[in-house]
């Protein structure tokens, strides 16, 4: 997989994933609210969606707000996902992804505004049909909007500036 392909499959797979979990219906199988026991809000829900150019992403979304009344703390998440038959667009062919993806994110606020860098972690195995390889790799988003990302796609580095 060159090094394009790998960018093209990082951001493919993160855009389907953000909108299964983003989605106003990300499942019909809501697990509902939990609370931790130091009151703080924890939200669980499955997810079950279909990629937009086929197949399907099934797993699970977990959000935290540590964040007080006036929107000054920290957020965070955990979305796990099992690809099955998910087609990307390599920006030279469509694979259809397989494989089991987690991705953390954390990021802190001040009344309700960005005041630490949004951090979303990846890893997981990307299998397709003649490959398979591994996806570990940061995006960080600071408060004035500058992306970027480091880290390997299928053993491709693809850090630098996020778009």
């Amino acid at each position: 997989m060159s090094p394009e392909e790998a960018r093209n499959v990082a951001s493919a797979l993160f855009n389907e994933i953000a909108h299964a979990a983003g989605s106003p219906t990300p499942s019909t199988a809501r697990t509902g609210a939990s609370q931790s026991t130091a009151g703080v809000p924890t939200v669980s829900l499955s997810l079950n969606a279909n990629c937009s150019a086929g197949g399907s992403l099934k797993g699970t979304f977990e959000f935290t707000d540590e964040a007080n009344a006036q929107g000054t703390g920290k957020r965070s998440g955990v979305i796990s996902v099992t690809a099955k038959e998910c087609n990307v667009d390599t920006g030279q062919r469509v694979i259809s992804a397989n494989g089991g993806y987690t991705y953390n994110f954390s990021a802190s606020f001040t009344n309700n505004i960005l005041s630490s860098n949004f951090v979303w972690d990846a890893g997981g195995t990307l299998t397709w049909t003649g490959g398979s390889c591994t996806l570990d790799y940061t995006i960080e988003v600071t408060p004035l909007g500058r992306k970027t990302l480091s880290g390997t796609v299928c053993g491709v580095d693809v850090s630098g500036e996020a778009r």
